[in-house]
């Protein structure tokens, strides 16, 4: 079973005469997308993959908090994959969505970003805070004590992305190869700030 932003459940579908189960990562689902009864799961089955596509759903049709949250989010490409216990710590900063102006990215700190203390921000991101060549913004960090910001310096690289050099935030935070974290940007002030979350 497969969720729209490819996150991955093992879920078995076993048939009664009476009913259908389901078994395995179900309860896992359930927990993650907090569902109550009355809740929908739109379910579509893809044979060309042999599993379902699946949407939670509010009582009232609507898309329910933990999908919209999902909905606006991007992961990055080819991270390894999310363990039960960051899905909980994950989902528990949903609370802080409606702050985020812009589309959260969920990422897992490499070798570059948390060793060489580079950080590469997405173009898209550049283009939409429509940050100067070579200045710099302003890192809260959460997830623990929420410091009183880092100025950090970056410069536009050819590719369009914002290259961070920022190793006072790293270390004065604990990042370390394989963190995961969130990054968020709102503005403050009319000033561009970057929120990250620890998880």
């Amino acid at each position: 079973m497969c969720t729209v932003q490819c996150l991955r459940y093992n879920v078995s579908v076993l048939k009664r005469s009476s009913k259908t189960l389901l078994k395995g990562d179900w309860s896992l689902f359930v927990d993650h997308h907090d569902l109550k009864s009355g809740d929908n799961v739109l379910m579509s089955y893809k044979p060309h993959v042999g599993s379902f596509n699946c949407v939670p759903m509010a009582p009232d049709g609507d898309l329910n908090i933990i999908t919209k949250f999902f909905s606006g989010t991007s992961f990055t490409l080819r991270m390894s994959e999310i363990t039960d216990d960051e899905m909980k710590r994950l989902l528990s900063i949903v609370k802080w969505s409606k702050r985020w102006t812009m589309t959260p990215l969920v990422h897992r700190l490499t070798t570059t970003d948390a060793e060489r203390f580079a950080l590469k921000l997405k173009k898209s991101l550049i283009d939409k805070l429509n940050l100067e060549p070579a200045v710099t913004i302003q890192f809260k960090v959460y997830g623990g004590e929420p410091c009183d910001g880092h100025d950090v310096r970056y410069k536009i690289m050819t590719d369009g992305r914002a290259l961070c050099q920022w190793k006072e935030v790293v270390e004065d935070h604990g990042f370390a190869v394989g963190q995961l974290m969130v990054c968020a940007a709102v503005m403050y002030e009319d000033d561009p700030v970057v929120i990250v979350w620890k998880v």
